[in-house]
């Protein structure tokens, strides 16, 4: 058997068949037959729905067979089942905002603070605040987005700037 390339693979398939499964009314799961080079394309199968993997094992390079220039020796293997236990791993699932391992690294970053006392209703200007650590408060980035919105209420120097503290 030859072995086949990286762009020969196809990984599309995968997401179409689970999309054709699905319209049938079906659940199951997707694999692949992989008799690819490394754990590139295992890795990227995963990132598109596979959950069942298929590989050659061979003792030692030293004993020749078919499929043998495919095939993966088991330190080789137990790579292979990493990456695409790691490639799982990075999926994940829908998330937006940081994760709890992002969260100690917040007091690293800055965001945007008040830095007067100010009343109900004040038009803010870029005077009234600047960037300061650690990051409770709006990314200071959107800074812009602040200028003439009024507060809905009364605040104090020092005090994080957050999107309930705004009007239009």
């Amino acid at each position: 058997m030859k072995v086949y390339y990286d762009k020969d693979a196809n990984l599309e398939t995968i997401r179409d068949m689970a999309q054709h499964f699905f319209q049938c009314g079906l659940h199951c799961d997707i694999g692949l037959s992989d008799h690819t080079l490394g754990s590139a394309v295992a890795c990227v199968a995963v990132a598109l729905g596979a959950s069942v993997f298929e590989k050659h094992l061979k003792l030692d390079d030293s004993f020749p067979s078919p499929d043998s220039r495919f095939s993966t020796i088991p330190a080789e293997f137990k790579e292979y089942v990493r990456d695409i236990n790691d490639a799982w791993l990075a999926v994940g699932a829908v998330h937006y905002g940081p994760t709890e391992s992002e969260m100690p690294s917040f007091s690293l970053r800055r965001s945007l603070y008040f830095t007067h006392d100010l009343e109900v209703g004040t038009v803010l200007t870029a005077a009234h605040f600047r960037t300061v650590r650690p990051a409770e408060g709006i990314a200071p980035d959107r800074w812009q987005i602040l200028i003439g919105k009024r507060l809905t209420t009364s605040v104090r120097a020092g005090q994080p700037i957050s999107w309930g503290l705004i009007r239009e």
